[in-house]
C-alpha cells in the first residue's frame, strides 16, 4: 500500500533538501514505511511517499488527526482496501486532487464537502449506492470520476457544481437524473454508460457539452432539448429502445460523431441532413429499409449501415466522396450500383452477408481500398477489376459457395497479405499471390503425396479414367492433390479438379469426383485409406516386384513401405533429402507448423514453437502408424505428453500416448482436443480442433523445412500462410 502526498508549485518555495524532521518524522513514528519525505523550512511535508504494512484505515486515520498537511495538495489513496474514509479528511483545505479509486468504500463522510479547493475526484471502481449532500459543497471541483459502483440516483445538490466540466458516471446502476443536472453549465463531457436510464430530463441547460455518452441504457425517445446542445460534437446513444429521432435532432450543427448502433430505429428524420460537420455515422443493427435521398449532402467519412433491412442503395451513393469506411454488411443487397467506383477515397469496404449476385466492374476505380469483404454473398465469379485494387491488402470471399476461381490479373495485387477463400469451390491460388501474403485461409490445400521408399510422387497422366502410378514429383499439376484441410474427403487433381481418385473393382483410378463411398479417402497417419473401409489402402500392386510402379487398394500393412505416403506442400526434388532407410516401426521427423515457421522442439524440460534447426532437440522418434509414444530424439526416455492438460515434456509410458489426425496432433485422453502453438511460442491443448486455426496445423517432414540451412538454421519466411497451394495459374 502507497500514499504519494505530493505538493504543487516548487518554483515559489526555497530549495528543497531530503531529510527526516517534524510531519516526516511523525509519520515515520506512527507506523508508515518512508520511501522518502521533502519538507520545506517550516518543517512541513511537501512531498511524502510511504507504505502502509497493515491497518491502513487506523493508520490514516491518526496522521490526519495529528498532523496539519496544510501544504498537501494532493492524495493518493487508490488501491488501499478501504472500506471508510474517516471525517478527518475533510481537514485537508488546501487539497486540489484526491484519488480514492479501486477501493470498497460504500459511502462517503460529509466531511468530503469541505474541501473546498478540490478540483480532482476520483472514486470509482468502489461499492457507493449514494453520495452525500456535500457532494454540492465542492465548488472548485472540475472532474468527478464515479464510474464503477452501484448508484441509483444522484442527489440534486450535483448542480450545485458550477464549475464542474468532467463527470464519468459509467457502469453504475442509475434509473434517473435530478433535474439539477441542467444547471452544470461548465460541463464538457458526461459519461452515462451502462445504465438503466429510461428517460433523460431537459438539459437544455448544457450549453458547453461536447460529449454525451449514453450507450447501453433503456431509452426509448430522446428529449427535444437536445437540441440546445450545440456545442455537442460526439452523441453515443447506441444500445437502447430508440424508435425515431426527435424531429429537430439536425440543430446539432456542431456534431462530428454520431453512434446510434443496436436501436429499433425504423426511418431517420430529414433533419438529420442538416448535420454539415457529421464525420462519422453508425446506424448497424438498426431496422432500416431505406437511407433518406439528402444523407450524401453530409461529408460523411465513415458511414456504418451493417444489420439492416436495405435491398438497394440509391445512386447517388456516389456523392460520398469524402467516405473512408463504408460497411454495409448483412442487409439484403442484391445489386450494389455501378456509381460505387466514384467513391476514390474509399479504404474499407464491407459487403459480406448480403444476395449479391455480382459485383460492378467499377469497383476497380477504388485505387484507395485497403481492405474488401465479400463474403457470403452468392458470387459465382469476380469482375476484372478487382485486380485494379493496386492498395488492396485483405479480401475475404469466404462462403460464396459457387465461386469456383479467382480473376487472373489478381497476381497484380502486390499489397495483397490476407486472402480468405474458405466455403468456395476454388482449389488454387497463384503462387506468386502466395508468396506475399501473410494469411490465407483455405479449405484446401494441394500437396505432393511423397513415398520415401520409392521416393517418388503419386501421379497421374491427368486424362480420365486414368490409371495412377508412383512418378516422378515434378512441377507438373499431375503430381500435385487437392485435399481439404482436414486431409478427409475427395481428393482431386490439380491437374484437372473435376476428376478425383475412386475405387473402381478393387483398383484406383482418376474418374469423375464423386462423394460416395468409392470417392472418400482420408489420412491416417502415413496411410492413404479408403472411408468405406477401415482397412484398404494406397500401395503398390505388387509386393514381390518392388520396382512396379502401378497403384491399387490393399489391405494396410504398416511393414510395407510402399504404403507409406508424407503429405507436402513442397516438392521433395526440390528439399535437400537425406533420406535413410525407414526403420520396421519408428521414424524421426519434425512438427513443422507452416504458419509460424516453427517446429516442436524442447529446451530440455519442457516443450515450445521454436526454430526448426538440425539438432535432436526439435526432432522426434514416433511410430510409422503415428499412434503411440512421441519420444524426443535427444531423449528417448522423454515424451511430447499431456499432463493435467497442458503439452509437457515428460517420462515415455502408456499414459503419454498422442495420435494423428489429418494434420492435428490429438490424445486419447479427448478427441476433441489439439496441440497449437501460440502468439508466445508456447504450446496449447485447446479444446476444438479447427481446420482454420492454422496454429494447430502440423506438417510431420522427415527433412529440415526448407527455409532452413545449416548455414543459417534460425531462417525464417517471410510469409506465412494457414494453407499453401503451389503452382501459379
Amino acid at each position: 500500500m502507497k500514499f504519494n502526498l505530493l505538493k504543487v508549485g516548487l518554483s515559489l518555495l526555497p530549495l528543497l533538501s531530503v531529510v527526516f524532521a517534524d510531519e516526516c518524522t511523525e509519520v515515520e513514528k506512527i507506523g508508515a514505511n518512508i520511501y522518502n519525505c521533502a519538507v520545506d523550512e517550516e518543517g512541513n511535508a511537501t512531498e511524502l511517499n510511504f507504505s502502509i504494512r497493515s491497518n491502513s484505515i487506523e493508520i490514516l486515520k491518526t496522521l490526519l488527526d495529528r498532523l496539519s498537511f496544510k501544504k498537501l495538495e494532493k492524495l493518493d489513496l487508490n488501491r488501499y482496501g478501504l472500506d471508510t474514509l474517516p471525517d478527518s479528511i475533510g481537514r485537508l483545505k488546501n487539497l486540489k486532487e484526491l484519488n480514492i479509486g479501486f477501493n470498497n468504500l460504500a459511502t462517503l463522510p460529509d466531511s468530503i464537502g469541505g474541501l473546498k479547493n478540490l478540483t480532482e475526484l476520483n472514486i470509482g471502481f468502489n461499492s457507493l449506492t449514494t453520495l452525500p449532500d456535500s457532494i454540492g459543497d465542492l465548488e472548485n471541483l472540475e472532474k468527478l470520476e464515479i464510474y464503477y459502483n452501484a448508484l441509483n440516483t444522484l442527489p440534486e445538490s450535483i448542480g450545485r457544481l458550477k464549475n464542474l466540466k468532467y463527470l464519468d458516471l459509467d457502469d453504475n446502476r442509475i434509473e434517473s437524473l435530478p433535474d439539477s443536472i441542467s444547471d452544470l453549465e461548465n460541463l464538457e463531457y458526461l459519461d452515462l454508460y451502462y445504465n438503466s436510464l429510461k428517460t433523460l430530463p431537459d438539459i437544455n441547460g448544457l450549453k458547453n457539452l461536447k460529449q454525451l455518452i449514453l450507450n447501453v441504457n433503456r431509452l426509448e425517445s430522446l428529449p427535444s432539448s437536445i437540441s440546445d446542445l450545440k456545442n455537442l460534437e460526439n452523441l453515443n446513444i447506441s444500445g437502447n429502445h430508440l424508435k425515431v429521432l426527435p424531429d429537430n435532432i439536425g440543430d446539432l450543427r456542431n456534431l462530428k460523431d454520431f453512434n446510434l448502433l443496436s436501436n429499433n430505429l425504423e426511418y431517420l428524420p430529414d433533419s438529420i441532413c442538416d448535420l454539415k460537420n457529421l464525420e462519422n455515422l453508425s446506424l448497424s443493427n438498426n431496422v432500416l429499409k431505406t437511407i433518406p435521398d439528402c444523407l450524401n449532402n453530409l461529408n460523411l467519412e465513415v458511414l456504418s449501415l451493417s444489420e439492416n433491412n436495405l435491398t438497394s442503395l440509391p445512386d447517388s451513393i456516389s456523392d460520398f466522396v469524402n467516405l473512408k469506411k463504408l460497411d454495409l454488411s448483412e442487409n439484403k443487397l442484391e445489386i450494389i450500383p455501378e456509381s460505387i467506383g466514384e467513391l476514390k477515397n474509399l479504404e474499407v469496404l464491407f459487403l459480406s452477408e448480403n444476395k449479391l449476385e455480382i459485383i460492378p466492374e467499377s469497383i476497380g476505380e477504388l485505387k484507395n481500398l485497403e481492405y474488401l469483404s465479400l463474403s457470403e454473398n452468392n458470387l459465382t465469379s469476380l469482375p476484372d477489376s478487382i485486380s485494379d485494387l493496386i492498395n488492396l491488402k485483405s479480401l475475404y470471399l469466404g462462403s460464396n459457395e459457387n465461386l469456383t476461381e479467382l480473376p487472373r490479373g489478381i497476381v497484380k495485387l502486390e499489397n495483397l497479405k490476407t486472402l480468405s477463400v474458405t466455403n468456395t469451390k476454388i482449389y488454387a491460388v497463384p503462387n506468386n499471390i502466395i508468396e506475399n501474403l501473410s494469411i490465407l485461409y483455405m479449405d484446401y490445400v494441394a500437396v505432393y503425396f511423397y513415398n520415401v521408399n520409392k521416393n517418388k510422387c503419386l501421379r497421374t497422366t491427368g486424362l480420365p479414367e486414368s490409371t495412377l502410378t508412383y512418378g516422378a514429383c515434378d512441377n507438373s499439376d499431375n503430381t500435385l492433390w487437392i485435399i481439404s484441410t482436414s486431409h478427409k474427403g475427395i481428393f482431386r487433381s490439380k491437374a484437372n479438379p473435376d476428376y478425383c481418385l475412386t475405387r473402381e473393382d478393387g483398383t484406383v483410378l482418376l474418374k469423375e469426383c464423386q462423394e460416395n463411398t468409392d470417392g472418400i479417402f482420408y489420412r491416417d497417419g502415413n496411410f492413404i485409406k479408403l472411408f468405406s473401409s477401415d482397412n484398404q489402402c494406397i500401395g503398390s500392386s505388387s509386393s514381390e516386384n518392388a520396382n512396379s510402379d502401378d497403384i491399387t487398394l490393399k489391405d494396410c500393412d504398416s511393414n510395407d513401405p510402399d504404403q507409406i505416403w508424407y503429405f507436402n506442400n513442397w516438392n521433395p526434388f526440390e528439399t535437400p533429402v537425406n533420406v535413410v532407410p525407414l526403420p520396421p516401426e519408428t521414424v524421426t521427423i519434425y512438427f513443422y507448423n507452416a504458419l509460424k515457421n516453427e517446429c516442436i522442439r524442447s529446451d530440455g524440460s519442457s516443450v515450445l514453437s521454436g526454430s526448426c534447426d538440425f539438432t535432436d532437440n526439435s526432432l522426434w522418434e514416433i511410430p510409422i502408424t503415428h499412434d503411440g509414444n512421441y519420444r524426443l530424439k535427444a531423449d528417448p526416455e522423454k515424451c511430447l505428453s499431456i499432463v493435467d492438460g497442458v503439452v509437457a515434456l515428460s517420462d515415455c509410458n502408456e499414459s503419454t500416448t498422442l495420435y494423428r489426425e489429418g494434420n492435428f496432433i490429438k490424445s486419447p485422453l479427448s478427441d476433441n482436443s489439439c496441440i497449437a502453438t501460440s502468439d508466445n511460442s508456447t504450446l496449447d491443448y485447446f479444446e476444438g480442433c479447427d481446420a482454420n486455426n492454422s496454429n494447430a496445423i502440423w506438417y510431420f517432414n522427415i527433412w529440415t523445412p526448407p527455409a532452413a540451412t545449416k548455414e543459417n538454421p534460425t531462417m525464417t519466411i517471410t510469409t506465412t500462410v494457414t494453407a499453401v497451394v503451389t503452382e501459379a495459374f
